[in-house]
């Protein structure tokens, strides 16, 4: 209680501007203000009124005091019970409590800001926490220092508001934004954004290589065209599933449209891993998978472009991707081509059409379809 009353006491001083509180009347009359004898003796009989801890309870955020010290919780209000699903009690008995549920990877960064705030700076972060009963938020907390005479930090006094809504809504704006509609794996916006990052690396690190897979699905125009589209987008997710099995955590799968997907390979060693993966690519989309009523095995070509410290630009690697994937289509459908500085006006156009004709055989039975895309 000792450290309330000083909490109490201190904000109280901090509250002598009150004395300067204009009363405006509900008509329209002009407003007339109080003299300073009014409003202090108006102030002194809120205080009889209310306690300090009432109104601080009232408030929708947590209001929050720590000590200079080792930031450990001095004065929590109940606000903290509907955020955190803890009791006031239980942050006081464990004064280190409000850092225990930090999300472990936000940990870290909250520490050493908390840190810098000397100096009579005012720190505004957002992290996420972790409630008793395990339920992920996202918080905003705002934490300034209080001073003593000497200019030596005696306190830090803090807010911490729920904004789980917004960063929710946040996160999936960003989401629509950087990921295929469909799919739900990367766009080429994202894509893009991770090449250029892989390119500085590259110019950073010598031996840092990375490779840019290709990916054209052959006929697949039939599939939309005979069972319809809905079948067909059902298709694109099963592929995209597939692709995304088929490679690493550091790796990425994006779609660039249509029927055309695109695969970063991170941190290769040599030729011989891409080689590995790509068949692994093009065995697993050759596997029966089953479509609403139909029985789909996808046939693709593949166009693979590793990139080293030559390359520049993003697009100039999705273009020699590209260009060695209509290549492979010349050995047949089901293969794959590395590009291998070949010109370009040599080449297949970037956007010729694809000219093999396999027809697709169905009709099993009047319940399933084979086909083979």
């Amino acid at each position: 209680m000792t450290t309330l009353v000083a909490y109490q006491r201190a904000c109280q001083e901090n509250s002598r501007l009150q004395s300067e509180l204009a009363l405006f009347r509900s008509n329209d009359e002009p407003t007339r203000a109080i003299d300073s004898e009014d409003a202090a003796e108006s102030y002194r009989g809120f205080l009889r009124r209310y306690s300090l801890a009432e109104v601080l309870d009232s408030i929708d955020d947590v209001v929050l005091v720590l000590s200079a010290d080792t930031q450990e919780i001095l004065y929590v209000n109940r606000a903290v019970n509907r955020l955190y699903g803890y009791q006031v009690a239980e942050f006081i008995q464990t004064p280190s409590l409000w850092r225990r549920v930090i999300h472990p990877d936000d940990l870290e960064p909250v520490n050493l800001a908390i840190r810098s705030l000397v100096g009579g700076r005012k720190l505004d972060i957002q992290y996420r926490i972790i409630r008793q009963n395990g339920e992920l938020r996202y918080v905003r907390t705002r934490l300034w220092g209080v001073y003593g005479e000497a200019g030596s930090l005696i306190r830090v006094d803090g807010l911490i508001g729920d904004i789980t809504t917004f960063r929710t809504r946040e996160l999936q704006l960003a989401q629509q934004a950087l990921h295929d509609g469909l799919t739900q794996v990367a766009n080429r916006t994202l894509f893009l954004q991770r090449l250029e990052e892989a390119l500085n690396r590259a110019k950073r690190i010598s031996n840092y290589r990375f490779a840019v897979l290709f990916i054209d699905l052959n006929q697949f125009k039939r599939v939309n065209d005979t069972f319809g589209h809905l079948i067909g987008d059902q298709l694109l997710v099963h592929v995209a599933s597939t692709l995304k099995d088929c490679i690493r955590s550091i790796d990425m799968v994006a779609r660039l449209g249509g029927d055309e997907f695109l695969i970063f390979l991170d941190s290769i060693q040599d030729r011989e891993y891409v080689v590995g993966v790509t068949e692994r690519i093009l065995d697993a989309l050759a596997q029966p998978a089953a479509v609403d009523r139909y029985m789909f095995s996808v046939n693709a070509s593949i166009g693979i472009a590793i990139a080293d410290a030559k390359y520049q630009q993003t697009e100039h690697l999705i273009r020699d991707a590209d260009i060695a994937m209509y290549r492979s289509k010349e050995k047949g459908e089901g293969a794959f081509e590395f590009f291998f500085d070949i010109s370009i006006e040599s080449s297949a156009p970037l956007h010729a059409s694809k000219n093999s004709e396999d027809g697709i055989s169905h009709l099993i039975d009047t319940r399933e379809h084979w086909c083979t895309v």
